[in-house]
């Protein structure tokens, strides 16, 4: 897997917290089948992020219920 995390700042391997569609049971009261992200720690602060795939950051963010730190891409194709 690439990395939108750079691996080679901090201390620790970046790691996968929560994957996309998992705990369909706690996401269902906001009407998603499941988690609708793809949740990512680093122990670098500030965290660097790059995009996968080409495409445009439509939002930086914090959202304190739920959310926390996030960044919105847009990729041609909808995702």
């Amino acid at each position: 897997m690439n990395w939108p995390l750079d691996p080679t700042t901090g201390k620790c391997e970046p790691t996968i917290t929560q994957l996309f569609g998992e705990n369909p049971g706690g996401y269902a009261r906001f009407g998603y089948p499941g988690h609708n992200g793809l949740d990512l720690w680093t122990d670098h602060v500030p965290a660097i992020v790059y995009a996968i795939e080409a495409g445009t950051v439509e939002k930086v963010g914090w959202e304190g219920d739920g959310y926390g730190k996030y960044v919105t891409l847009y990729h041609e194709g909808g995702w």
